[in-house]
């Protein structure tokens, strides 16, 4: 896909409390956080229709990739929130 038809880089982050492994193993695992990263590639297919791919990235490639796609894009990353702005740029 050629860099000019992407149209939005979005990150954003999921945090979920580990329930199940704080009812099958210890109540002290509600206090454990699990989040995953998520990336969205915005762009325009050859028929000019809007497109998304969504990606979940591991979190210790996800700063390498928001600045790779930012430097060959020319686009800026937009952020979900606060978190996922905090955890972008590190």
């Amino acid at each position: 896909m050629p860099y000019d038809r992407i149209n939005l880089i979005e990150y954003g982050q999921k945090v979920d409390r580990r329930f199940l492994a704080a009812v099958l193993i210890s109540p002290l695992m509600l206090l454990a956080k699990k989040r995953e990263h998520f990336l969205t590639v915005g762009y325009s297919d050859d028929d000019e229709h809007q497109q998304a791919m969504i990606f979940r990235v591991d979190k210790d490639d996800i700063r390498a990739i928001l600045v790779s796609l930012e430097a060959r894009t020319g686009r800026k990353v937009e952020f979900q929130d606060d978190d996922a702005r905090r955890g972008g740029k590190g």
